[in-house]
C-alpha cells in the first residue's frame, strides 16, 4: 500500500514546461522516450531548452514533445538525513561517467603513439576524475581495465586524481597486454570485426551496471564496414551487425564517441566509415585525427546538456521495425544531437528492462532522488517494515492537460536473499492530477509516500525503486534487512 502524506504533493520536471497535450494524438497507448543533447555554437551546454522549442520527426511524421527533462550531470549537496534515514543522493554519487577505450586490436604498433600520448596528456589535465574510466582492448580482443569501478561501491574522492598517474598506469598495462595478434585475426581483412564487436558488447554490458549517463570514447583505427574485392564487388557487408550493436548500446543507455586513430600504413580498407556510422546511431559524436582530448572534453560537456524527452505513440507503432528519427529546434544557434533512429519495441518492454536493471545493479541509482526512513512497523506483526519515502520533486516529468498536470509513478520494493536471488517484490502505482497551485507547492516539498511490507523469509537486503511513468527514468535505494 502506498499512501500520500498530508497536504498536496506532486512531482515536477526541472527546467521544463509542458505545453504540449495529447489532444494532438487522441488515442495514444504509450510514450516513446529518447535522449538528446543541446549545445551552442561553440559546443557549450544549453540547459534551458523548452519542449515547445523542439520538434521530433519519427519516420517523417512530426510529433510534439510531451516533456523535455534536463538530466543531472553531477551530484549536488548531500541530503540531510534524520534518524534511521538513508538516501541515494550523496556527494560522490554517479550521475554521469565517461569510459575511454584504447583499441590495440585494430591498430598498427608503429602508428598508435600519438593517440597514446594524447590520452596521457588529456587525462593528466583533469582536476577531478572519479567518474572517468580507462580500458584497453588487447590484441587478443580481451578487455583490460587500467582504471575501473569497484562493484557495489560508489567512487571515492581522490586527491590527486588517479589520472595524474595515467602515464605509468598505461605503460604498466601495455607491458601486460602487448603481444602479436593471433594469426587467425590477421590472415585476411575483416577478421577482427566479429571479435571487436563482441568485446564492445561485453564492455557495454559491464558498464551498464553503473547508474546515470554513460559515454564510451572508442579510440581506434576501426574496422571495415564493407570489404570490396577486385572489380568493385562487395563480398562482406558488416552494416547489419553494426546496426544491431548500436541498438544494444542505445538500449543500455550508452552513447559512443569514436576517435579515428589514423593508421597511415594500412591501405585499401576504409575504417573511418564504421566510426562515422556508429557514433550518430547511438547519439554520440565522431572525431578525426587522434582527437582524444577534444572527445573527452566534449563528452563531459554533453553530459551537462542531456535531456530525457518523450512523445505520444500508438500501439501499432511498436512494429519492431527501424524508425528514422530527426530532432530540430526553433531556437537559433542551438544544435540538437540525438540517435538517428531506433527499433520500435513496445515502450512497456523498454520500461521493464530499465526497471530490472535498476533493481539488480549493485549501485544505488540517483537518477530519481530518494530519501527513506525505514523502521519496524509498530502497528503490524513482527517482521514487517514501515517505509516513509521522499521522492525528489525535480526528477520526474508531468504532462500538462488544460489547467492541470497529470502523471504517475510506480513504487516497487524488492527483497533479495544472501545469494542475490530476488525473493519478493511489491509494486504500487500512484496517479496524480494536480492544479497549478498544487504544482507550485510541491516544488518545495516533493512527494512523500508510505508503505508497509512484510519481509520474506531469508531476505537479507532490499531495494526501493521509483520509476516515472512518462519518462521511464528510475531511481533506486538499497537497504539492509538484517538487524532491522
Amino acid at each position: 500500500m502506498v499512501r500520500p502524506a498530508a497536504g498536496f504533493l506532486l512531482i515536477l520536471a526541472v527546467s521544463a514546461t509542458f505545453s504540449a497535450t495529447r489532444a494532438q494524438n487522441p488515442n495514444p497507448s504509450a510514450v516513446r522516450t529518447l535522449r538528446f543533447v543541446a549545445t551552442g555554437p561553440k559546443g557549450e551546454p544549453i540547459t534551458d531548452l523548452k519542449p515547445e522549442e523542439v520538434q521530433v520527426s519519427d519516420r517523417g511524421k512530426r510529433e510534439p514533445l510531451l516533456f523535455a527533462h534536463l538530466l543531472r550531470a553531477a551530484a549536488g549537496e548531500p541530503a540531510t538525513l534524520g534518524p534511521r534515514e538513508v538516501s541515494n543522493r550523496g556527494s560522490d554519487e554517479l550521475f554521469s561517467s565517461t569510459l575511454l577505450l584504447l583499441d590495440l586490436l585494430n591498430a598498427n604498433i608503429d602508428e598508435r603513439g600519438a593517440a597514446w600520448n594524447e590520452t596521457v596528456q588529456s587525462l593528466g589535465g583533469l582536476e577531478s576524475a572519479g567518474n572517468v574510466y580507462l580500458f584497453l582492448m588487447a590484441p587478443d580482443a580481451s578487455l583490460y581495465p587500467v582504471h575501473a569501478w569497484n562493484p557495489g561501491e560508489a567512487p571515492a574522492p581522490e586527491s590527486p586524481p588517479w589520472t595524474s598517474k595515467a602515464g605509468p598506469l598505461l605503460n604498466a598495462a601495455l607491458r601486460k597486454v602487448e603481444g602479436i595478434k593471433p594469426a587467425d585475426l590477421t590472415a585476411a581483412p575483416g577478421l577482427t570485426v566479429e571479435p571487436t564487436y563482441n568485446a564492445l558488447r561485453m564492455l557495454a554490458r559491464q558498464y551498464a551496471a553503473l547508474p546515470g549517463q554513460k559515454r564510451i570514447i572508442w579510440v581506434t583505427h576501426g574496422t571495415p564496414l564493407t570489404i570490396v574485392g577486385p572489380g568493385g564487388t562487395v563480398y562482406a557487408d558488416f552494416g547489419p551487425e553494426l546496426n544491431a550493436m548500436a541498438h544494444e548500446f542505445v538500449q543500455l543507455g550508452i552513447s559512443v564517441y569514436t576517435v579515428h586513430q589514423l593508421d597511415r600504413s594500412t591501405t585499401g580498407i576504409d575504417s573511418a566509415e564504421t566510426l562515422q556510422t556508429l557514433a550518430p546511431l547511438t547519439g554520440g559524436r565522431w572525431f578525426e585525427n587522434d582527437a582524444v582530448g577534444q572527445a573527452l572534453t566534449q563528452a563531459r560537456t554533453d553530459a551537462r546538456a542531456t535531456y530525457q524527452a518523450g512523445y505520444a505513440v500508438t500501439a501499432k507503432e511498436a512494429d519492431e521495425k527501424y524508425h528514422k528519427l530527426r530532432l530540430t529546434t526553433t531556437r537559433k544557434n542551438v544544435r540538437i544531437l540525438a540517435e538517428e533512429g531506433f527499433t520500435a519495441v513496445a515502450p512497456e518492454l523498454t520500461a521493464k528492462n530499465t526497471l530490472d536493471l535498476v533493481a539488480t545493479r549493485p549501485f544505488d541509482t540517483p537518477d530519481i532522488g530518494l530519501r527513506a526512513a525505514i523502521s519496524s512497523d509498530p502497528g503490524a506483526k513482527e517482521g514487517n517494515l514501515h517505509f516513509q519515502i521522499h521522492v525528489d520533486a525535480r526528477d520526474l516529468a508531468f504532462e500538462r492537460a488544460g489547467n492541470s498536470y497529470t502523471g504517475e509513478f510506480t513504487l516497487s520494493i524488492f527483497f533479495f536473499n544472501a545469494d542475490g536471488e530476488r525473493t519478493a517484490v511489491a509494486s504500487s502505482v500512484t496517479k496524480l492530477n494536480l492544479s497549478q497551485d498544487q504544482l507550485d507547492a510541491t516544488l518545495k516539498d516533493g512527494y512523500v509516500a508510505m508503505s508497509d511490507q512484510a519481509v520474506p523469509a531469508g531476505a537479507v537486503r532490499g531495494r526501493l525503486v521509483v520509476q516515472d511513468g512518462l519518462s521511464g527514468i528510475a531511481g533506486s535505494l538499497g537497504f539492509p534487512v538484517s538487524g532491522k
